[in-house]
């Protein structure tokens, strides 16, 4: 991953990732394509690295430990012969980029609580005073350069989802109430919730923090529906954060979390719910030929259902998708369907309450709902949108509490885009039976242009919990005479 280019225009700083997920801070030679490595980082991951104007030092971020959501701010010479702390605090710090005069360093941190843009002079490759805060609350950012007439460029991350609740019928399936926010803290930040098996609590993940991704990022949220009250747990595992994944034990103790741990393996855990503590079970997802997907755990607690994906055969057109379960007692595996060649995989698993069957989307351009047997056998198409017809989205999906319906999220092409086929209008939360027959709406309006994903219906068939967002989309700012006047003083 390229970072930026020497002043001379004859090197690239990049980040070098290995097979084994490790990486390396590296110079690259233009045009020859030489690489000099200048520090192994072994599982840390910086999020920004920038060139000093004479090209001498690297300024870089990076976790404390592999195991910490903490960063810190180092200073590398390019010859390798000093290596100096620059930035030291119990907080976020990151994304470090020097001024044009090579006098300072420009970096984001946490340490107040919310992100802000902070300044720390710099010389000879050394801190040269103490951080100073020029903006606070500057927001999700990731800062990346100052152009040659001294403005300041970065992205922001826009979008935002939360968790919502709506009355449902147990019986026909429909909403009987508006939807409206499951909770009021941190709002914007919040998905992907799952209801116990008591129906008592209910579990959610909360994005935290200036970062997106890695440790820290993401909180379990435990919400107890009789009090309203919530408890955190901060891990240091790490989160996907567009599908992080939340299931109940049956027990309605603990949970089932999909985590990477420091080395970037995905694994699965299982959490307590009262003190929050994981334990790693057998399956490691990590491994080669893992096509990452939420999996789904059996209703007795015993079985995770997961896909993986299996490189081609000799003489076959393309890669298998295979369809495993996976025993957490013993981890023991068994595969119960795998699909042709060159024929549409399948995502987003989702089990029926009995156990029995399994719901899929499949994943093609125009996708379709199937559903097959839990203990093997063929998929049959339940729906498929036909010519301009909303599309199955591959964004959840749930059975209803006795198994008579599954709730799926149809989106249409958005012809406003000018890119038909390739951006979709505001998501819509629809139902139908797992025979098959015509689908249809759950929400007679639009909840304001939000995307629905992550359905999920109460033990009780009484509620629908679901998240709805904004596309979680970047724009480019820009920030000019901002810094503090320099000091003439002698």
């Amino acid at each position: 991953q390229p970072f930026a280019w020497s002043p001379d225009g004859k090197q690239l700083l990049t980040l070098v990732v290995r097979v084994d997920e490790t990486t390396q801070i590296a110079l690259i030679v233009v045009p020859d394509g030489g690489m000099r490595i200048l520090k192994s980082l072994e599982w840390r991951y910086p999020i920004k690295m920038s060139l000093s104007p004479d090209g001498r030092y690297v300024a870089y971020d990076a976790p404390v430990r592999q195991d910490s959501s903490d960063r810190d701010i180092f200073i590398l010479a390019v010859d390798g012969r000093q290596e100096i702390p620059l930035v030291q605090h119990s907080a976020i710090d990151y994304g470090p980029v020097w001024t044009p005069d090579g006098k300072g360093i420009l970096f984001v941190s946490d340490r107040r609580g919310n992100a802000g843009l902070w300044a720390i002079p710099v010389a000879e490759g050394k801190p040269a005073g103490t951080p100073e805060l020029l903006r606070s609350d500057i927001g999700n950012v990731l800062p990346l350069r100052f152009s040659r007439d001294g403005s300041y460029y970065y992205g922001v991350r826009t979008g935002a989802e939360d968790v919502y609740v709506a009355d449902l019928n147990p019986e026909t399936a429909k909403l009987t109430s508006a939807p409206t926010r499951l909770t009021e803290r941190l709002v914007g930040s919040n998905l992907a919730g799952a209801w116990s098996p008591d129906g008592r609590r209910f579990a959610y993940v909360s994005r935290r923090g200036p970062l997106l991704e890695g440790p820290g990022a993401m909180a379990v949220v435990i919400r107890s529906l009789d009090t309203g009250q919530e408890r955190d747990f901060v891990s240091t595992l790490g989160f996907d954060r567009r599908r992080p994944v939340v299931r109940w034990f049956p027990d309605s103790q603990s949970l089932l979390i999909t985590a990477s741990d420091n080395q970037g393996r995905w694994l699965l855990h299982r959490m307590d719910t009262q003190t929050g503590a994981t334990m790693r079970v057998s399956l490691g997802l990590g491994r080669p030929g893992f096509v990452f997907q939420p999996p789904v755990l059996s209703p007795d607690g015993r079985t995770v259902y997961y896909l993986r994906q299996n490189e081609p055969a000799n003489g076959e057109p393309g890669p298998t998708q295979s369809l495993m379960t996976n025993d957490i007692a013993t981890g023991q595996e068994q595969e119960i369907f795998r699909n042709r060649p060159a024929t549409p995989g399948l995502l987003v698993p989702a089990l029926s309450g009995d156990g029995k069957q399994l719901a899929f989307v499949t994943n093609e351009e125009n996708p379709a709902l199937v559903v097959m047997p839990a203990g093997g056998g063929t998929p049959r198409e339940v729906f498929r949108a036909q010519g301009d017809a909303g599309q199955v989205m591959r964004n959840g999906l749930a059975w209803t509490h006795d198994d008579r319906f599954i709730v799926f999220v149809r989106q249409w092409p958005d012809d406003r885009s000018g890119a038909r086929g390739t951006t979709f209008a505001p998501g819509q939360l629809w139902r139908i039976s797992p025979d098959g027959g015509q689908p249809e709406r759950l929400l007679s309006k639009e909840m304001d242009g939000l995307s629905f994903s992550f359905p999920n219906v109460a033990p009780d068939g009484r509620r629908l919990a679901f998240t709805a967002g904004r596309s979680a989309n970047s724009e480019i700012w820009m920030m000019q005479n901002f810094l503090p006047a320099a000091n003439t003083k002698k």
